[in-house]
């Protein structure tokens, strides 16, 4: 190799400028090369070229690749690669120069738009998995109360189902407080009933909880008042373990194939993801760091549940799709987050809600409740669309539940411009063909646009087959919009080859042009197909068509953001009308604060992933026949 350093000129959203790389770094990969400039890529599938989270686009110069040796050029058009798979080719010539441009969508400190809303539409009571009771300590005849009385006094006082059980350690209390009138008996919610932990002399002033929502992507905490059920403050950020893997089945794979992993999946969630939103939350509120909280309700996947819980996922990944546990777990807060090197732990006491199967996870569970699907006499749907579309469909006490493998496109992963929503994503899309019109918006006011997020492409396939530029199939069709022309472009693949066509929106950062491919189509078409195909087979199962269905509740931030006549549209929910989409935002939060401070929401979560009758779609034998027919775009609506 030449030793003379070679110069990498580096297009970037916090602006440009050139470096110069010295014979050591030449041979590291571009992630590694950014990184130690101070531009750490998103690398989330942990730099194995299992996503896109890093992709830059190649402007001059050569690349080899780390694996095969296979040098490419930059020649024309930007060449979009993964960083994590290249390192820069020495050209030996004096213009020994490099020019890359690294999209924002690529920078590891590119912000999602993480769905803090959550509404709750069930009532609820102010009686939380923690509270503090005062308990006579002497009796009218100035004799001593026993505590089995004590505690009896409690269950017919608060109307608990059985009386309470007195821990060791509270017992050894009550019998060193003799000479008090009054003490606190500190009551906790336990799998087989309430649990006295201790008998203080004084109450706890603002005892403090937690609500979590662990998604796959972001996670989201509130802080909680568990004397008053007032939120104090929120905090969200991504889930660290995007940097050891992108999705869940990624997770899984990661750990049955190196169980080193699973601790490793623990600490990410724990210590670097939770335990900081925490003390966010707690910063915000102007509460000392070092307070720790009485409870913490979490909800997530059956998954995210494990990876917290440190316990070994690989049973999901394969059939039978064994999960370790899916019941309610009581767990010791100093386990959970010392197993996690954290050095306090955030919360005493872990609340972990149950799941209903393998793959209907807690989220889901949560959100039937605070949904109030759970009180909807139906019929009536509740879906969360992300990269396991999760279905619930309820009718009176039926309750069916499913899974489909939607995969991460809806998130923007594996699509030539794609992104999850956030500053510079475009989330809106409307075209006219009679003269073509593109019109977008994009989320934020400031930079660049980066790229598109879910919305955006369910908008596209929606307005692209309105105005007939692309058929059934996904194809653009420029005889039906010959005004199209103009901005269709021949789409180069990773490697340099001239394969794809491409329309062009938007044009980003160095005027790298933001585009919908077919092959991107091809992708979205597969992802609503699975959904779709989903909805239909729980609807088949129940005798029921869509124009039966009362209500659609749609989860999450993609429901919540979409445009719910263009997915209706595209397909993506097959035979509705607007006026059954109800949007519910995030209703795993939502449920996980009910169970909070109301421990008969807890009671009720818990029934509610018992009575879930799980549907195996891979096992339904008319789901792949199903999933075909949805794969095609539906007719133009005639005029």
């Amino acid at each position: 190799m030449n030793s003379a350093p070679m110069s990498l000129y580096i297009d970037a959203p916090t602006g440009a400028r050139t470096v110069l790389l010295d014979q050591s770094q030449q041979v590291l990969p571009l992630t590694e090369i950014l990184r130690h400039f101070g531009l750490p890529l998103n690398t989330r599938c942990g730099q194995r070229g299992k996503c896109d989270g890093c992709l830059v686009d190649l402007l001059q110069g050569s690349l080899i690749h780390l694996m095969d040796g296979q040098t490419i050029n930059a020649v024309g058009e930007p060449l979009s690669v993964r960083a994590c798979e290249y390192h820069p080719a020495d050209t030996h010539t004096s213009e020994n120069e490099l020019r890359i441009c690294v999209p924002a969508r690529s920078l590891l400190a590119y912000e999602p738009q993480v769905l803090k809303d959550y509404s709750i539409s069930v009532p609820f009571s102010k009686f939380p998995l923690w509270q503090q009771i005062p308990v006579q300590r002497q009796g009218a005849d100035e004799r001593g109360v026993t505590v089995e009385a004590a505690a009896h006094h409690l269950k017919q006082s608060l109307g608990l189902r059985s009386t309470p059980s007195v821990t060791p350690a509270a017992l050894q209390q009550w019998e060193q407080s003799q000479s008090a009138f009054e003490v606190w008996a500190v009551l906790q919610y336990q799998p087989d009933g309430w649990s006295i932990s201790a008998f203080e002399r004084a109450p706890l002033q603002q005892a403090l909880g937690a609500a979590i929502d662990i998604g796959t992507t972001t996670v989201v905490a509130l802080l909680v008042d568990l004397d008053t059920g007032q939120v104090l403050a929120q905090a969200a950020d991504f889930n660290g373990q995007i940097n050891l893997g992108d999705d869940v089945v990624t997770r899984i794979s990661l750990c049955g194939q190196d169980p080193t992993m699973i601790a490793r999946m623990h600490e990410a969630i724990c210590e670097n993801t939770i335990a900081p939103l925490l003390r966010e939350t707690l910063e915000i509120a102007r509460v000392p760091p070092e307070k720790p909280l009485e409870a913490m309700a979490v909800a997530g996947n059956t998954t995210m549940q494990h990876l917290f819980a440190g316990a070994d996922p690989s049973g999901l990944g394969t059939v039978p799709f064994k999960p370790k546990f899916l019941e309610y777990l009581h767990l010791n807060g100093a386990t959970v987050f010392t197993a996690a090197k954290t050095e306090n732990a955030p919360a005493k006491v872990v609340h972990l809600l149950p799941s209903p199967a393998a793959y209907v996870g807690a989220d889901l569970a949560a959100g039937i409740l605070a949904s109030g699907l759970i009180y909807d006499d139906g019929p009536s749907l509740l879906i969360d669309i992300g990269t396991n579309g999760e279905i619930i469909f309820k009718k009176q006490d039926l309750l069916l539940g499913c899974a489909t493998a939607a995969g991460p496109a809806f998130e923007g992963a594996g699509l030539a411009c794609g992104m999850r929503a956030g500053d510079g994503a475009i989330a809106y899309v409307h075209l006219n063909a009679d003269p073509l019109q593109i019109e977008t918006r994009r989320i934020g006011e400031n930079g660049h646009v980066a790229g598109l997020c879910g919305s955006a492409y369910v908008d596209f396939l929606a307005e692209a087959r309105r105005i007939g530029l692309i058929d059934t199939m996904g194809r653009f069709d420029l005889q039906a919009v010959p005004a199209a022309h103009s901005h269709i472009i021949s789409w180069r693949s990773r490697h340099g080859s001239v394969e794809d066509r491409a329309m062009v929106l938007a044009y980003g950062q160095a005027k790298r042009p933001i585009v919908v491919a077919e092959a991107d189509i091809a992708g979205l078409l597969s992802s609503k197909a699975a959904i779709a195909a989903g909805i239909m087979i729980l609807m088949k199962r129940a005798e029921v068509t869509p124009d039966q269905i009362k209500r659609v509740y749609l989860a999450g931030g993609f429901g919540t953001y979409m445009i719910a006549a263009n997915a209706i549209a595209c397909g993506l929910l097959p035979g509705f009308s607007p006026e059954q989409i109800i949007p519910v935002g995030n209703t795993s939060l939502a449920g996980a604060y009910l169970a909070l401070v109301d421990a008969s929401a807890m009671d009720e979560i818990r029934r509610i992933a018992r009575s879930v009758q799980t549907i195996e779609l891979n096992l339904d034998p008319e789901f792949e026949t199903t999933y075909i027919d949805q794969l095609a775009l539906p007719e133009r609506p005639r005029r």
